[in-house]
């Protein structure tokens, strides 16, 4: 009796939801490979009784018959718990977009489930969702519209290591141009996500905005992979602040005490050093890349920063700034 019951719990577990089926003879097999000793006719006896209790149904047109669950059923033993209810929703929240389209739809019934579940709990889990958000460090920007199918295509080209042609429109582009593409890695930035790739026969990586795609071809085609690549050590390199060169800036910065005093416990670099100048302001040094993002995070402190080195961001800084206060009076 005991044999029996396993054996058909490991029956529903092998059968996959929509658009997924299972034909009776693959799962015979999974069976048997499981140690499980039993005919196909003992399987398909199972199956006709199990039909009865669990919503799993059998397409008729095709023999062997194949079995499936519908998309949205979840045959989840054991239970989630409310904590890892609370992580599926956490997850939805804040992390689907980064899941890969096809991961996504087969997490649904997961995502559905959890929230039942936290819907049932009374106190803390419940609430946990109502005081929890995540907020962006800059302009709250809505994201672009990405096409779900392209999208689709680009994350499955990345995770089989496949390169894909691609119609592709640069920002500066009039019209989108044809490229090859061999993906490296997704990343998420300031609400768009870029795919870090080369294009055609080229080693050095570049970022493609995943929403500035028109067309996609995935090709039977391994993609080129740059020795030694690093996806973290591409993004640590500043790549994604808009690198303006490979060098790094030995930076020094005058910044007022109120404005300044977060960088004490969120420093710019491991080899920041910040030193209290006076009553109003601190001397901070650091080492960091040669980025516009660097040169647009200088600029938000406005009158209350003051680069002292390198003298070439210096100059930048104050004709940027000149720039600024020449439109302003010519607005009066």
């Amino acid at each position: 009796m005991a044999d029996a019951a396993l054996r058909w719990i490991e029956m529903l577990r092998r059968i996959p939801r929509l658009p997924r089926k299972i034909d009776t003879m693959t799962l015979h097999q999974a069976l048997i490979e499981a140690g499980y000793k039993l005919d196909a006719r003992s399987l398909q006896r199972d199956l006709n009784n199990a039909s009865r209790i669990f919503p799993i149904q059998r397409d008729r047109k095709t023999k062997p018959y194949r079995w499936y669950y519908p998309k949205d059923y979840l045959f989840n033993l054991p239970a989630l718990s409310p904590p890892m209810a609370l992580a599926f929703s956490l997850l939805k929240q804040h992390g689907e977009r980064l899941l890969p389209a096809g991961v996504k739809h087969q997490l649904l019934p997961w995502f559905k489930n959890a929230e039942e579940i936290l819907n049932r709990q009374a106190g803390n889990f419940q609430n946990w969702r109502n005081l929890v958000r995540v907020v962006s460090d800059g302009m709250a920007l809505m994201p672009p519209t990405v096409d779900e199918q392209l999208q689709n295509q680009i994350q499955e080209a990345l995770m089989s290591r496949r390169r894909f042609k691609a119609m592709y429109k640069g920002r500066k582009d009039p019209e989108p141009k044809e490229q090859l593409v061999n993906p490296l890695g997704l990343v998420a930035s300031h609400q768009v996500l870029y795919l870090v790739a080369t294009l055609w026969n080229y080693e050095q990586p570049v970022q493609l905005a995943l929403h500035r795609f028109h067309e996609v071809e995935l090709l039977d085609e391994p993609a080129i992979i740059p020795d030694r690549f690093d996806l973290d050590e591409y993004i640590a390199s500043g790549a994604f602040g808009l690198l303006r060169s490979q060098e790094t800036l030995e930076l020094k910065l005058r910044i007022s005490k109120a404005r300044g005093i977060h960088l004490l416990e969120t420093p710019l670099s491991a080899d920041q050093v910040v030193l209290e100048e006076d009553e109003e302001n601190l001397l901070l040094q650091a080492t960091v890349p040669d980025t516009a993002r660097l040169e647009w995070w200088i600029l938000s402190f406005g009158g209350q920063a003051e680069v002292l080195a390198p003298e070439s961001l210096r100059m930048k800084i104050a004709a940027t700034a000149e720039a600024m206060a020449a439109r302003y009076d010519a607005g009066d």
